[in-house]
């Protein structure tokens, strides 16, 4: 559904994007790259096959491993695959989702999807479910919303509070955090901190453009937006990140 804007997205940032949905081809893509993406919005058995083998790779490579469980929750089909994939003897590096998609990996029983969207009241404990999966699957986990959350094994959490309305209005926001966050960490080694830059890096840039007086709304955001990823600055990020370091 949004594949040419992840890749716009991170053709932005200075990266290069490779995606592929053929199990023939996962290795030899993955064995070029610096990361690796799994993104499960538009779910089939081909591309579930496709996407173990490309983690399997991964792994042998020692490249990271970003997985976007878009959508879990939604069917049991969908949920049922992308639990699997944090069951499979690999590893997952850091793993994106919004409330409903990692409070249905979490199995709390608030978590409620509809279509690939978060809805609900919410989870009673959004820390605490970030940190104890993190601390399950001894890796990052990133659960956007109006707050983002960072957590990793080790015991931190960080809160990001940048963003704006606009982009709860345009498909594939979450799809573009999860590919920018996996260009960060194929530079960085600390997955916390490439996270954050992520993420940071979407939402800023999302600030900048919704401030353009020729924006009016979702559509001019959208071009805007990528205008503003390309042209985001070290000293914008600087100025305007708001970070909380909860542990």
């Amino acid at each position: 559904v949004v594949m040419n804007r992840l890749a716009n997205a991170v053709l932005a940032v200075g990266a290069s994007p490779g995606m592929t949905f053929e199990k023939e081809e996962v290795k030899d893509m993955v064995s070029v790259s610096s990361s690796l993406v799994v993104n499960f919005g538009t779910l089939s058995p081909v591309q579930v096959a496709a996407s173990r083998e490309a983690v399997q790779a991964a792994n042998q490579l020692a490249k990271p491993v970003v997985f976007d469980p878009v959508g879990a929750g939604a069917t049991p089909y969908r949920t049922k695959e992308c639990r699997g994939m944090l069951q499979d003897n690999t590893r997952i590096d850091i793993v994106k989702g919004n409330m409903g998609e990692i409070g249905v990996l979490a199995n709390d029983p608030r978590a409620e999807v509809r279509g690939v969207d978060s809805v609900g009241g919410g989870l009673q404990d959004p820390h605490k479910v970030v940190l104890d999966l993190a601390a399950l699957h001894k890796n990052v986990i990133v659960m956007t919303g109006r707050h983002d959350l960072v957590a990793d094994h080790k015991g931190r959490l960080v809160s990001v509070q940048n963003g704006h309305p606009y982009m709860s209005q345009c498909t594939g926001m979450g799809c573009m955090a999860g590919s920018l966050i996996a260009a960060f960490a194929a530079i960085e080694a600390d997955h916390v901190v490439a996270s954050l830059g992520g993420l940071l890096t979407l939402e800023i840039a999302a600030e900048m453009a919704a401030e353009r007086p020729e924006v009016h709304g979702p559509a001019s955001f959208q071009v805007a937006l990528f205008d503003h990823i390309h042209l985001l600055t070290e000293d914008d990020i600087l100025r305007r990140a708001r970070i909380s370091c909860i542990k």
